[in-house]
């Protein structure tokens, strides 16, 4: 079982009891804290509070559901918007990027805050190593990785193959990558 939610981040598992905190707020502060700085009326609550979760059964352990990106289409639902039917500029599907395994994801893609390129920030979420690809609809020129200010400083320099329109990111457990793409 995976327990989703929007905005909480107390948990615990103990003797098959999985218990998600959904209010901290303590009447009193600790021992050597000002009691200004907790809450100090009367009412047992203290404003009202709204929590979206989900429970999702799966078999297999915790990476079977690949929960991270059941977490991100849970709190950023896919938008809808009719359209007419209408001839349009690009086929039945298109996708600017896709990338692979699944337990690699894409956190961010933006323009470089220093020059045209395209950069790509991605994570690996199972801890386990990943050789990622990443699929453009269009052939990159270069890709090299960058750290996170952009500053190409604080990481070894290291360019990534390009095979056509896809690139080869090896990615160690738990490791968040900023790729610097050309086009």
């Amino acid at each position: 079982m995976t327990l989703l939610n929007d905005s909480k981040y107390g948990f615990s598992f103990e003797q098959n009891v999985l218990r998600m905190s959904l209010v901290r707020g303590p009447r009193r502060g600790y021992p050597d804290t000002p009691e200004m700085w907790s809450d100090q009326s009367d009412e047992p609550l203290v404003g009202i509070h709204h929590v979206k979760y989900a429970l999702v059964p799966h078999r297999g352990g915790w990476q079977a559901l690949a929960p991270t990106r059941q977490g991100v289409a849970f709190n950023a639902p896919l938008l809808v918007q009719f359209e007419p039917a209408h001839g349009g500029g690009l086929g039945r599907i298109f996708s600017a990027l896709n990338i692979e395994p699944a337990n690699v994801v894409v956190e961010a893609v933006k323009k470089a805050e220093d020059s045209n390129e395209l950069i790509v920030r991605l994570y690996e979420t199972d801890g386990k190593a990943a050789d990622s690809v990443l699929s453009f609809n269009r052939a990159p020129q270069a890709a090299r990785e960058t750290d996170m200010l952009e500053w190409d400083k604080y990481v070894p320099a290291k360019s990534f193959v390009i095979e056509g329109k896809k690139i080869k990111v090896p990615v160690a457990p738990h490791e968040v990558k900023t790729i610097r793409v050309k086009f």
